[in-house]
């Protein structure tokens, strides 16, 4: 007997979920390959996220009928991105506790500032930015990333990929705000 339709579209879904967490899914971050760290390169992702981009499209277009694709470029959310988001983001993904400590003291210290008006330092405390080209960067903003790509999974059914700055979605609806 022939698999029922729905079983082909869930083997599609296990595919595109695999293809998903080897191939995007935080791919900025290094992979243990044996003892050696590596990471993809950019123009390796890049090509092989363009042929996923256009398989989707076909997809739905077969299995919908219809499709429609949004890119959009993010800035850097690295200088913006608000330090009690990026703990709530690492605390939802399981990070321990002393380790949000440590990302928290990291990400806030207390700063010196000597005011303009009189020579007196007042300590303040930055509540948002991360430095742009560190390690930290790269983990916070690709753990906020890769938050927004499940919750856009979630509310749509459709997979959203980043790619540095880079965001694609291919679904069959607008959505608009």
């Amino acid at each position: 007997m022939p698999p029922t339709p729905q079983s082909y579209l869930d083997n599609i879904d296990s595919l595109r979920r695999d293809d998903f967490q080897r191939h995007f899914f935080m791919s900025r971050l290094h992979k243990q390959d044996g003892a050696v760290p590596k990471i993809a390169s950019s123009e390796e992702v890049q090509a092989r996220l363009m042929k996923t981009l256009a398989v989707e499209c076909k997809l739905r277009k077969a299995f919908d009928g219809k499709v429609n694709a949004l890119a959009t470029k993010v800035e850097s959310t690295a200088s913006s991105l608000p330090h009690s988001i990026i703990i709530a983001v690492l605390r939802f993904l399981g990070m321990p506790e002393v380790f949000l400590d440590l990302f928290t003291c990291a990400l806030e210290p207390k700063l010196n500032v000597k005011s303009s008006t009189n020579n007196t330092a007042e300590p303040i405390t930055p509540n948002s930015g991360v430095f742009v080209g560190y390690g930290l960067e790269v983990l916070c903003s690709e753990a906020v990333l890769f938050i927004l790509e499940l919750a856009t999974r979630k509310a749509t059914g459709s997979y959203m990929y980043c790619l540095y700055e880079q965001c694609y979605f291919v679904g069959t609806e607008v959505y608009g705000g």
